[in-house]
């Protein structure tokens, strides 16, 4: 106890000894000269205290309050000076420090908060874009186990390399995706008509987001027969509040007559660009775009023509998708023989959200649909080959 606080105890004490000394000696020879009339003056507070009220309780109540004060003194003011203190300055110091480091105070029981303040806090945005993160991220790891802690596991990587890409406010995602692949063979040739029809939205939940819309389209054909082969192909991209921009009849002699003397081409307004490299010309579409509102339609169509080699569709998505839609049919000309959908490898119940229809039980149509989402890379690929020949002796019923 510091040595200021022992002065209420003693002088408690001093104060029932000198009582006690009174109550003893001068109080019953100053009674008895009042009681014979010696006193001109009427002590009547004096004598009310040591004739009527009784010095001898005084005393015991003095010495019993300031016996306590000095035994348990020590305990008292351990209590309310130094522990009640400790607590303060460990509360004044997490609150002047502004839970600069949510976790490291939690973790260290500096502050023990329920989960319901926990949430609260978070909710009310009192941290930085930072804190959150690194709460999240320790939050998640706790759920699925330690393993998932520390840099460089998958969990960091997904946060890191998908969400912070994919997430924020000035990222870009695609809802109601709706794609339709039609093959048929062009007669008398070897090859195929190839007709595809893309349309989705572009969503964003900010304001001014730069984006572009990319389409690439490759067919096959030669140079010295660009005039004839350029007529098979039809390309357009329309994106809501722009012009449409188009690939056809009516701007193909600039690109053949570039095509032709340079191997490449690109369109005054920069947003046609075409390569040749044999046997191949690729034709590709880029638009930048402003975004000021949160849905933006895109519709995206292709006419062209296929090589005997080419078999294959490869459907590759640069962002997330919300609610898709998969539609391929070909003529009798050519049956399915693979369709592989990203989806239903990573979907934990791939049965109950991601529904394919028509193939395998019907060999020139299918149909995917997924109501929920659809992760960046390759959607789904397929295969197709050429119909049995029914006149072919394999094919013939004995």
């Amino acid at each position: 106890m510091k040595k200021g606080y022992k002065l209420p105890g003693i002088s408690l004490l001093v104060l029932g000894l000198v009582l006690y000394i009174l109550d003893q000696t001068l109080a019953p020879k100053y009674i008895a000269e009042y009681a014979a009339g010696s006193k001109e003056i009427t002590p009547a507070i004096i004598n009310f205290i040591f004739g009527e009220l009784g010095v001898g309780a005084i005393v015991i109540v003095s010495v019993c309050l300031g016996g306590a004060y000095l035994v348990f003194g020590d305990l008292v003011s351990s209590l309310l000076s130094e522990k009640i203190s400790d607590s303060i300055d460990s509360i004044t110091k997490s609150v002047d420090d502004g839970f600069k480091n949510m976790s490291d105070t939690l973790l260290t029981g500096v502050v023990n908060l329920e989960t319901d303040i926990i949430l609260s806090w978070i909710r009310h945005g009192k941290a930085t874009l930072e804190d959150y993160k690194e709460i999240g991220i320790l939050s998640l790891a706790k759920h699925y186990g330690d393993h998932a802690e520390g840099v460089g596991g998958y969990l960091d990587y997904v946060t890191t390399q998908f969400l912070d890409k994919s997430m924020p406010k000035e990222s870009v995602y695609r809802q109601g995706y709706r794609a339709t692949v039609n093959i048929k063979k062009i007669p008398v040739s070897a090859y195929t008509r190839w007709s595809e029809v893309k349309r989705y939205e572009l969503v964003t939940h900010g304001v001014g987001i730069k984006h572009n819309v990319k389409s690439l389209s490759i067919f096959p054909c030669e140079k010295d027969n660009l005039l004839e082969e350029m007529n098979n192909l039809d390309i357009k991209l329309e994106i809501e509040g722009e012009d449409p921009i188009l690939v056809n009849k009516e701007n193909q002699k600039d690109i053949i007559q570039k095509i032709i003397s340079k191997n490449k081409y690109k369109s005054e307004d920069g947003c046609v660009f075409a390569y040749y490299e044999k046997p191949f010309l690729k034709i590709a579409i880029e638009k930048e775009i402003i975004l000021n509102k949160m849905n933006t339609k895109i519709s995206i169509t292709e006419e062209s023509v296929l090589s005997p080699e080419d078999n294959s569709y490869i459907l590759s998505l640069p962002e997330p998708v919300k609610s898709f839609n998969f539609n391929f049919s070909s003529s009798e000309d050519y049956v399915i023989e693979t369709v592989s959908v990203g989806p239903s490898r990573y979907y934990r119940n791939a049965d109950e959200n991601v529904d394919i229809k028509g193939w395998p039980g019907n060999e020139r149509m299918v149909s995917i649909d997924i109501e929920k989402w659809v992760l960046p890379g390759i959607a789904l690929t397929l295969l197709w080959r050429d119909s049995p020949d029914p006149q072919a002796p394999e094919n013939k019923r004995a």
